[in-house]
């Protein structure tokens, strides 16, 4: 893949995500490709833009920030997908299609205060499947008590569904099937009127290394960075 553009990377990975789907009994249409566009330039930002890719993820805020700025005359859907800090959280309401890591109460309670003028703000609940000391998001044994806190006490957020990252080098998909299995019994312990307010039938799952597995087990949103844009240099 060394040397193509980033509109055919993208235009191979479409096809590859399709063929997965139809693969696993999947409808295409139900499973959305997320271009993780951290630390890549404005150009292949754009450049996946004409290529047809829609919704953008960011992990750094302010990084996000400038190019929402820069990047303000297209219509890009953006999402954030990195740990959150609570001074940053008043930078995030509002700016973001989705925030896929809400993972505390704290950051849940903050994000519902600065959302305003009766706007609902679209989120995930980033569980931590591996327990993984790295990784943000919360535990397996808190997850349900953050369901409820958000669905009873935020009225401006809506619950998607849930984020998870498995660990590196092991197989995925039993972790994407356990995210899976959690979020089915969350769902369903919800009445009626709170599943109306709080879908939680999305998941957030799978990157460039398993997204094959991901699209296996359910994953409506797959988080692709390498497979658009290449290699890219990391954050220091």
């Amino acid at each position: 893949m060394a040397g193509q553009s980033v509109g055919t990377r993208l235009k191979n990975l479409n096809e590859k995500v399709r063929a997965a789907c139809i693969a696993w009994g999947r409808d295409p249409a139900t499973v959305k490709v997320l271009a993780v566009s951290k630390l890549q330039p404005l150009s292949a930002i754009r450049e996946a833009y004409e290529s047809g890719q829609r919704d953008f993820a960011e992990n750094y805020v302010q990084e996000a920030v400038d190019k929402q700025d820069q990047l303000h005359s297209l219509p890009v859907d953006w999402h954030f997908i990195g740990r959150i800090q609570s001074n940053k959280v008043k930078a995030l309401a509002g700016r973001f299609n989705i925030i896929h890591s809400v993972d505390r109460s704290s950051i849940a309670e903050a994000l519902q205060k600065a959302t305003q003028n009766g706007r609902r703000q679209d989120i995930f609940l980033q569980f931590n499947v591996a327990a993984e000391a790295s990784k943000g998001g919360v535990g397996e044994n808190e997850l349900k008590d953050l369901v409820h806190f958000v669905v009873e006490s935020c009225s401006s957020l809506r619950v998607l569904g849930l984020m998870v990252m498995p660990p590196l080098d092991t197989q995925a998909r039993v972790y994407f099937r356990r995210a899976r299995e959690l979020q089915d019994a969350l769902r369903s312990a919800l009445s009626a009127e709170q599943r109306a307010a709080h879908p939680f039938n999305e998941l957030s799952m799978g990157t460039t290394a398993d997204y094959a597995e991901a699209i296996a087990e359910g994953a409506t949103w797959i988080r692709i960075g390498t497979e658009i844009f290449g290699a890219r240099e990391e954050k220091e």
